[in-house]
């Protein structure tokens, strides 16, 4: 039997820090074949920020502005699960579709466009070479204004598509297909993974995922259910135990309440079948066998008299 499940979860975030360009800033740096010199065009420059100051300790007060601020935004997840029979199962997902509304500590610093062209300096009778490049090069965007405008930002949605592979009744094989949506471009992600569960209360997971111009990486996970909460714990990088390649650690804890159930995710109904004419309960399938209870023995029709 087939079964699909639909859900759907709504997020509130909560923005403490933010350091941006808008959407439609465009930079092009173009080197001439000749005589190598660079053209730089730029429309839409705007550096946006918020919360610099605060933590800076210029104004405002830090704990408290990590505790509550006006920086939220709204998000929406939803995804599917379709059990196509007793060994696979395929689910899917758009995650993180929303956005952050940027209000407090507001900072914003506009560049008119530009276009620079440098074709190189000379170098005969210069003392200092850096603090003339500087000059040359970074002192064409000191001029530039500020305003203190609110501003959003979108999320960077990701979507997944896996299949899962039914090994044992304890035992899954998964492999996954991702990516994510970041500055108009999508970034692929791939990865296989196994699952063990523990009764009925407790799985864990180890993952191998392999992320854009990087080695593959190691994560594991353990999900804890208890009746509608479920507590969830995923540590990622956990490959790189030599200190010097220790770059990240990514850390997740969190806890799930499962409002409501989906038909065919509890307890089955029991599958039916046709015997000598009546319905009957299926116990199970051995081979091209199908075991039911023992039936009562069929009574005889001696209405019509044998010839």
């Amino acid at each position: 039997d087939a079964n699909l499940g639909l859900g759907f979860r709504l997020k509130y975030y909560q923005g403490f820090y933010n350091l941006s360009t808008p959407g439609n800033f465009t930079a092009d740096i173009i080197t001439e074949g000749e005589n190598y010199q660079l053209n730089l065009e730029m429309q839409n420059a705007m550096i946006r920020s918020s919360g610099q100051k605060i933590y800076s300790g210029e104004s405002g007060d830090l704990a408290t502005h990590l505790i509550s601020n006006g920086n939220s935004g709204f998000g929406l997840d939803f995804g599917f699960e379709f059990d196509m029979g007793q060994y696979l199962t395929i689910a899917g997902s758009v995650n993180d579709i929303g956005f952050i509304s940027w209000k407090e500590d507001i900072l914003n610093r506009t560049l008119g466009d530009t276009t620079l062209r440098y074709s190189g300096i000379d170098l005969r009778g210069i003392d200092d070479v850096v603090d003339v490049v500087k000059d040359t090069l970074v002192g064409k965007f000191n001029t530039y204004e500020l305003n203190e405008d609110p501003y959003n930002t979108l999320m960077a949605p990701r979507a997944y598509l896996s299949g899962k592979y039914h090994l044992t009744s304890a035992n899954d094989i998964t492999a996954t297909v991702a990516t994510r949506y970041i500055q108009g471009q999508f970034k692929m992600l791939y990865g296989v993974g196994i699952n063990h569960q523990v009764g009925n209360f407790l799985t864990a997971s180890i993952n191998a995922t392999k992320y854009p111009q990087q080695i593959p990486n190691l994560g594991a996970a353990v999900a804890i259910k208890g009746g509608p909460a479920q507590l969830y714990l995923a540590v990622d990088q956990v490959a790189y135990w030599s200190v010097p390649d220790f770059k990240s650690l990514d850390f997740r804890v969190g806890i799930n309440f499962i409002i409501g159930q989906s038909e065919g995710v509890g307890e089955k109904a029991p599958a039916k079948s046709i015997f000598l004419g009546k319905e009957v309960e299926v116990k199970g399938q051995e081979g091209i066998y199908t075991i039911i209870d023992r039936q009562k023995k069929r009574e005889i029709d001696t209405s019509t008299p044998e010839r």
